[in-house]
């Protein structure tokens, strides 16, 4: 006779165990388990957390070494009265609001109403020079327009821009505008 194999006694055991466990054994057993996973997930988060720590430091020392490659000059921020020269000079106001008139004039219409008003911009060493603009056109007109004079001059800003239409087929628009055009102050 061969004998019986450990794998096949198993479930006679683990019958035989449970016939004779009452409620309280059940709920010890079930604790003992429980206590088991809960370690066996402390070992593996422990593990973890100390993986990570491994790859924290790691990329610290990558990057206080590529830190100590790099120079400081050559990333160099510039000042504040640098960016303030980018700007153009105050007398350059006559000959941006020259340019936004021809503009308008090239692309086939008038500038029907016009106000002008100059402000400082309060902390900086910038002016600004509002202009508010009424305008009669055809919409593909107004915006070629305003694409061409914000692209000509980069401190040109389009503040307020309100547009009507008298109805739905009516070929142009009447736009009311307000540009700032941003200069160093004087």
């Amino acid at each position: 006779m061969s004998r019986p194999s450990l794998l096949r006694l198993l479930p006679h055991f683990g019958r035989a165990l449970a016939a004779r466990m009452d409620v309280a054994a059940w709920v010890g057993a079930t604790m003992l388990f429980a206590a088991a996973m809960i370690w066996g997930a402390a070992l593996y988060s422990m593990r973890e957390a100390e993986t990570t720590a491994q790859h924290v430091d790691d990329l610290r020392h990558r990057f206080k070494t590529f830190a100590a490659t790099q120079s400081v000059a050559a990333h160099a921020i510039p000042s504040l009265p640098d960016y303030y020269q980018k700007f153009p000079a105050p007398d350059q106001v006559s000959v941006v609001l020259k340019s936004v008139h021809d503009a308008a004039g090239k692309a086939g219409f008038d500038l029907t109403m016009a106000d002008y008003r100059e402000t400082p911009v309060a902390g900086t060493s910038l002016g600004r020079y509002e202009v508010s603009l009424q305008v009669r056109a055809a919409y593909p007109q107004l915006r070629r327009w305003l694409a061409e004079i914000m692209n000509e001059w980069p401190s040109l800003a389009l503040v307020e821009c309100t547009i009507k239409r008298d109805s739905v087929l009516a070929p142009t628009i009447e736009a009311q505008l307000r540009l700032a055009f941003y200069h160093r102050s004087r």
